[in-house]
């Protein structure tokens, strides 16, 4: 709500080409009853500038904390070798100067920069830039003055920031402890594996979980599907699938329910929340497909329990809030531009609807108890394990793991056996991954070893 009023307002990226780069623009539109049509800020290309492409143009969150959502937008420069991003404020007074600047080095289509939630609970939202010639990963953490000094460098490609611009943005507060989180996927064929960094008061780049294999994309973690205050994730597996692995103190690799999706038999092109579109205190979700064979995108809906589905020929599909003012979430939807009809290249917002009530018994399990306990950690000699599931079937074992995925120990649980006082004394100090395995799930626990 930039100017206010109690409407939620709305961005649009409106890509052009590369040869054709005077074609792109940006477009700020604010909330009504009802929301305007016409854009109350426009940005576009600079005209014989040193810098003709737009690139990068999406919001940050509320960067300086001032209770506004703040936005990027970046131009390559002449060579596509490095590209300069300015920061925008939000706020009644807008304008196109930006607050700040940031020059970086860039690798065309591969290099790019996005929000990260609040990673260190300061009251301002964060964001990286990851590079990917040397797969380096710049986090810079919100500030009043606009400070773009880096904060802190990791490995890797935070997930969810896509091939695309723009795409959805992977973070939130997976753990529920009040700080967002985020992911990092490694894959290079033999130890593939994502790794998940908790925020924290003093956040590090040190994996706080390693889920082995390979994670699929597109995925969301910007829903609270079961609203028990924790962020939950859905991931794009296998055609018409997404795998939701719910939130909390307690986090699975292994997901707590399917989503099997009706419509083309493709992968899913883009996930994202929809905010609450039928109001019943259930945050929803939003699935795109990629085009079929007879040129439409499939939009799917999830509403905790039903889906409703609609042929359109589309590109994204986001929640934007309460544009109109009637209490209910709206959805947006972006059009293709290569469709010849009457929504072609446009932005269509389809009013929330409350008489889209989903059954009590079709609402969304809540996580089941499965957790793994390490004591004491930080250790140098015997360190005790415990692992409790309420749903342990035969066997169960348990894996030590360094940080490149690589088994050190492993310790067999037999008979229901769920506890194991571990010699640690012949590790190295560092860090290493405690992962607890039964034939349903798993969950793995970081532990810190000191000599």
């Amino acid at each position: 709500d930039q100017n206010q009023d109690g409407y939620a307002d709305w961005m649009v990226s409106s890509p052009g080409s590369l040869g054709s780069p005077l074609d792109d623009r940006v477009d700020l539109f604010y909330g009504g009853s009802p929301p305007s049509q016409n854009p109350y800020l426009t940005f576009m290309p600079r005209e014989g500038a040193e810098a003709p492409y737009m690139y990068n143009r999406r919001p940050i969150g509320d960067f300086n904390s001032d209770g506004q959502i703040d936005w990027v937008i970046g131009y390559w420069m002449s060579g596509l070798d490095s590209v300069v991003f300015e920061f925008h404020g939000g706020g009644l007074v807008v304008d196109t100067f930006p607050e700040a600047v940031l020059s970086v080095p860039y690798e065309v289509g591969r290099s790019r920069l996005a929000r990260l939630g609040d990673h260190n609970g300061d009251g301002f939202d964060d964001i990286y830039y990851h590079y990917n010639d040397l797969d380096q990963t710049y986090i810079y953490f919100g500030a009043a003055d606009w400070n773009m000094s880096v904060d802190l460098t990791n490995r890797g490609e935070p997930v969810g920031s896509g091939n695309s611009d723009p795409m959805f943005e992977v973070f939130g507060d997976f753990n529920g402890d009040g700080y967002d989180d985020y992911f990092v996927q490694r894959v290079n064929g033999v130890d593939d594996s994502t790794l998940i960094y908790l925020g924290g008061v003093e956040p590090d780049t040190v994996a706080d979980f390693v889920w082995f294999g390979n994670f699929a994309f597109p995925a969301t973690l910007s829903a609270d599907l079961n609203s028990d205050g924790a962020a939950d994730l859905a991931v794009s597996r296998d055609p018409r699938t997404i795998d939701v692995h719910l939130g909390g103190a307690d986090i699975s690799p292994t997901p707590l329910f399917l989503l099997d999706y009706q419509g083309c038999n493709n992968v899913a092109h883009g996930i994202a929340s929809a905010g609450d579109y039928n109001r019943d205190g259930f945050e929803d979700l939003v699935i795109v497909n990629e085009p079929c064979a007879n040129g439409f995108g499939k939009l799917c809906l999830w509403l905790g329990g039903f889906w409703l589905n609609s042929d359109v020929q589309l590109w994204r599909a986001i929640g934007v809030g309460d544009v109109n003012g009637d209490g209910v979430d709206d959805l947006a939807i972006g059009c293709q531009g290569d469709v010849l009809n009457s929504r072609r290249g446009k932005v269509v917002i389809l009013s929330g609807d409350t008489t889209l009530r989903v059954p009590v018994g079709e609402l969304p399990p809540v996580a089941e108890e499965f957790s793994l306990y390490l004591y004491p950690n930080p250790a140098n000699g015997y360190v005790q394990i415990e692992f409790e599931h309420n749903n342990v079937h035969g066997s169960a074992d348990v894996g030590i793991y360094n940080l490149l995925g690589q088994m050190i120990d492993r310790i067999p649980l037999s008979g229901g056996m769920s506890s194991v006082n571990y010699n640690a004394s012949h590790l190295a100090s560092g860090v290493y991954l405690v992962r607890a395995n039964s034939q349903t799930n798993y969950v793995t626990q970081k532990l810190v070893v000191l000599k």
